[in-house]
Formats: structure tokens, sequence, C-alpha cells
């Protein structure tokens, strides 16, 4: 099952949908262009998780020898107000990137984060943790 756009961040602009969909679709065209017998594992990518107050993040998974998400921005909803947020990603207990940025983690908005906060993630060192530090 896939899931895209408004489906997952039903808040958002049509046009911010549209462009997550653009973006998703040649992804999935090749998974399903994939054999039956290819094992799962070989689908998976760099996991994505969050800590409170934030809630959620889209996409969960990113295949870190493909292409950045769209507008090279994740996309997280947050319970709690920043005026100033630092956003870690944590992976394996080392903090592998921080970005503070200059717009405001506002409750009911998306708020988007530099996809860029990964860079230094490896695939084989587990799941991405990102919060609010």
């Amino acid at each position: 099952m896939f899931a895209v756009g408004n489906l997952l961040h039903p808040v958002d602009t049509a046009d911010v949908a549209a462009i997550d969909g653009r973006q998703v679709v040649p992804a999935v065209l090749e998974w399903l262009g994939r054999a039956a017998a290819e094992a799962p594992s070989t689908l998976a990518g760099l996991r994505l998780r969050v800590d409170p107050p934030l809630r959620w993040v889209a996409p969960q998974v990113v295949d870190p020898s493909g292409p950045a998400p769209a507008r090279g921005r994740l996309l997280l909803w947050t319970d709690a107000w920043v005026a100033r947020p630092r956003v870690e990603a944590v992976q394996d207990g080392r903090v592998v990137g921080t970005r503070r940025l200059p717009w405001p983690a506002a409750p009911g908005r998306v708020f988007r984060v530099p996809s860029a906060v990964l860079d230094h993630a490896r695939p084989d060192d587990g799941d991405v943790t990102l919060r609010l530090a």
C-alpha cells in the first residue's frame, strides 16, 4: 500500500501534495516492477522516527542512495510551539545532523526541515530519530 500527499499530511496545500506525488511516482513504479521473489530487506531504506513533541515525519523511509524527498524537505508535525527550533537527527545514540531553523515549529501546521539533516546517517546503523533539542 502506498500513501502520498494529503493522505499523509492533510493540512498541506494542493500544490505541495501534487509535488509530493510527483516525487514518489518513480519509486513506486520501480518497486512495483521488481520481482515478487525479491527479499523485502532489499527494499528497505533509512527508517525515520520522531520523539515527542514531534508526532510524525514524512517520508518515514528514505533511500540514502536515491533522490532527496520533494523540495529537499522532511515534513513533520509537532504538538508544541517552538519559536526557533533546533532539530537533531540521532542514530545509534549519536547525533548525526543538526539544523537550527529560522521558522517556528507550530501545532496545526506542517513543519518543514531540510533533509540534509540526514546527510551523515548511515544505512547500516539503524533507525534515525528526529527530535527537537
